[in-house]
């Protein structure tokens, strides 16, 4: 699914804002008035139906210390730096969810699963809980 060539994919590249969205635990809303655009902007960017302006990509870098290489290729680590405000623990828990998002990526079978779980009604999901306790 990686992208050979010198021109970022726009589909790719739009998974991976779908991953920095959730990671800076922030709605797709608010992540559009941090950087100056509209959210109907970062939808199309998410969708891959057109790739982010300089302008906007600059504000990310600054205020979320996002790599450049890491948003278009997927190489590297996802931040430069901690984003502002983070506590080591909330590093550890972004590194883990980055971890989890690529596995569910590279696994079909682990996305449908992710998938059907998130669809569970709490109590399904204490039920589930139940039977994952038990011992063998």
């Amino acid at each position: 699914m990686e992208n050979t060539d010198l021109t970022p994919d726009p589909i790719e590249v739009g998974k991976r804002l779908d991953t920095l969205i959730v990671v800076l635990d922030l709605t797709q809303y608010e992540f559009a008035k941090s950087i100056g655009v509209s959210p109907s902007q970062v939808s199309g960017w998410r969708k891959g139906k057109h790739m982010i302006s300089s302008r906007p990509l600059r504000k990310m870098k600054e205020i979320y210390n996002i790599s450049e290489k890491w948003y278009f290729s997927g190489e590297g680590e996802m931040f430069t730096d901690p984003p502002p405000n983070t506590s080591t623990r909330q590093m550890s828990e972004f590194e883990a969810v980055i971890e989890l998002s690529r596995k569910l990526y590279d696994n079909p079978l682990l996305f449908r699963v992710a998938s059907k779980l998130t669809r569970l009604t709490p109590a399904d999901l204490s039920k589930l809980d139940k039977l994952l306790s038990k011992k063998d």
